[in-house]
């Protein structure tokens, strides 16, 4: 995470509007429809995730300099997330906050002897607030992630780790949205549940077991009841993931487009939703292609809109790779365009030397 988003998801905990575990640990307590639970224990459904996901829920403790909020002394602190085993040669996914600027980073995994391991920082993804650790010697399972989509209304299981085995704190939640972006500057196409605040990092899992998001951040209504969770999806995960392990370096590609939702007007009210293009970024591939801004998008890579929410739209701008085409169709005052604008080069993953 950069410092300037740093400071905000700070600024936006203190304030009470956005909870980032690892920057504000006392707003982020368990709420209390969270329980930890072990195989068997709950409802059936719960007890089933329990089983399958526990042992690949780690926590993440990294070392920091930090200010003592008292003294202002400049002091050794740790900060504590959560994080998800995705391969079986040593993957983890975590928040990226959680490990930013770390001096050391470990990952402790639950068991009647509880194991810590030294971790490394292999990707760091400043936009999605997002980083992959590698560690040695992992005897835990990997979970895999989703391949089918997750859509508003399925539920979902928010898990964080605990030091015993075979047991998990989870937090039941319906997913409410599946492209809220939570800045109007980064567009990242958050997966949102209802599920009470967990830890940054903490794995949100379907009722088979899979990955479908990773927690980010959470956020409070002022004077409401319940907080949502914000969560990475799946495909943007593995999208990462993918480049990190690739066996020769590729960079994510942009082409410098941005959309948003507008409900098309029928008689009776809105009758359906347009995705139309909000703006084009001057010198790059989509303004050289001749998308303009207020053209309305009708395909994406051959897919028609009808029925595409803005997540789709972002999760394929944001999974191309440089020199890949974004195979698009527009349309403007009634006639369709059909562009095919190839992605340049972003520094989007910082890889560990």
């Amino acid at each position: 995470m950069g410092a300037a988003l740093i400071a905000e998801v700070r600024a936006l905990c203190m304030s009470g509007v956005l909870i980032a575990t690892a920057s504000c640990p006392a707003m982020a307590q368990p709420a209390d429809d969270i329980q930890e639970l072990r195989p068997g224990a709950g409802s059936l459904a719960t007890a089933t995730v329990t089983a399958r996901v526990s042992r690949s829920v780690v926590q993440v403790v990294s070392t920091v300099y930090g200010t003592s909020p008292g003294s202002g002394v400049l002091a050794l602190q740790r900060v504590v997330g959560a994080g998800a085993i995705v391969a079986a040669d040593g993957y983890i996914l975590t928040a990226g906050h959680v490990v930013a600027d770390a001096m050391q980073v470990e990952v402790i995994l639950a068991g009647d002897a509880p194991r810590v391991l030294p971790a490394r920082v292999v990707g760091l993804v400043a936009d999605l607030d997002l980083a992959i650790l590698r560690v040695q010697a992992l005897d835990a399972p990997a979970l895999p992630l989703a391949r089918t989509p997750t859509r508003a209304g399925d539920p979902t299981w928010t898990v964080a780790p605990t030091t015993r085995p075979d047991a998990a704190a989870m937090a039941m939640g319906i997913v409410l949205a599946t492209g809220a972006p939570m800045r109007t500057d980064s567009p990242v196409p958050y997966l949102v549940t209802d599920a009470s605040p967990m830890v940054a990092g903490a794995p949100v899992v379907n009722g088979a077991g899979e990955l479908v998001g990773l927690a980010s951040a959470f956020v409070e209504e002022p004077g409401a009841a319940r907080s949502v969770t914000m969560a990475l999806p799946a495909a943007l995960l593995d999208a990462t993931l993918t480049q990190v392990r690739a066996p020769s370096a590729f960079r994510r590609g942009v082409v410098g487009l941005s959309a948003h939702s507008v409900a098309r007007q029928g008689r009776s009210g809105p009758s359906a939703v347009d995705l139309v293009v909000s703006g084009v970024t001057p010198g790059l591939p989509a303004s050289r292609a001749g998308v303009r801004p207020g053209d309305v998008i009708v395909a994406v890579n051959h897919q028609p809109v009808d029925g595409m929410d803005l997540s789709t739209l972002y999760l394929a701008l944001y999974t191309l790779r440089e020199g890949e085409p974004l195979r698009l169709a527009v349309e403007r005052e009634g006639t369709r365009l059909d562009v095919s604008p190839t992605a340049v080069a972003v520094d989007h993953v910082a890889l560990a030397q």
